[in-house]
């Protein structure tokens, strides 16, 4: 942890208080606060190699920090965490012009969600979107399923009790057109607005 938080500068890792947050957004209003802001803006650290769910959660907190505050260029949230051969991996999350459409799109889905399962496996959604690169070289369903089926040294997310209960008998996957356009309306604006940098 002390390597990871070496590579942030002094005046750009202090803690500012959480930021209360009181947002209406379409028919659903928004209550609560956003932590981990600091004096350059949102900064999450962990010491443990990345996870696209990491940067999810990052990129939602970005969103409503840049809606409540009103300001579409609200600082750029920052993750850092370990890379490959003890280097030290930052990624950085920009603010969307105007967050409230993709904030509403987002709550649709947890609405839709609280009503029928929905396809959204998030290792293998952010599998399917992430964009090519010097990450990721093959075609989307074939990394998709990869997360998906897993290895002999990881678990696929088929192994999921509730993927399995609700998803189970789907053949030969559920990695289907449904799943595609849910993994794109909550991963694709994320790594649209998403870049790998250098602390």
């Amino acid at each position: 942890l002390a390597a990871l938080l070496g590579a942030i500068p002094p005046e750009q890792r202090r803690d500012l208080p959480p930021v209360p947050v009181e947002l209406q957004v379409g028919p659903v209003r928004l209550l609560g606060q956003v932590s981990g802001v600091t004096s350059a803006g949102l900064l999450f650290v962990k010491p443990a190699r990345f996870k696209a769910s990491d940067l999810l959660d990052l990129w939602v907190r970005q969103l409503v920090l840049s809606a409540q505050r009103g300001c579409a260029d609200d600082g750029t949230a920052r993750m850092v965490v370990e890379g490959s051969d003890e280097t030290v991996e930052e990624w950085r999350i920009s603010s969307p012009g105007d967050p409230m459409p993709i904030l509403a799109d987002l709550l649709d889905l947890l609405a839709e969600g609280r009503r029928r399962p929905l396809p959204l496996f998030p290792r293998s959604a952010a599998a399917f979107t992430e964009p090519v690169g010097s990450r990721v070289k093959s075609q989307p369903l074939e990394r998709a399923l990869q997360e998906w089926r897993g290895s002999d040294l990881s678990p696929g997310e088929s192994i999921d009790p509730a993927f399995a209960l609700c998803f189970g008998r789907v053949l030969p996957h559920p990695l289907d057109d449904a799943f595609a356009a849910v993994a794109r309306r909550v991963m694709g604006p994320m790594w649209a607005h998403s870049r790998k940098g250098t602390p």
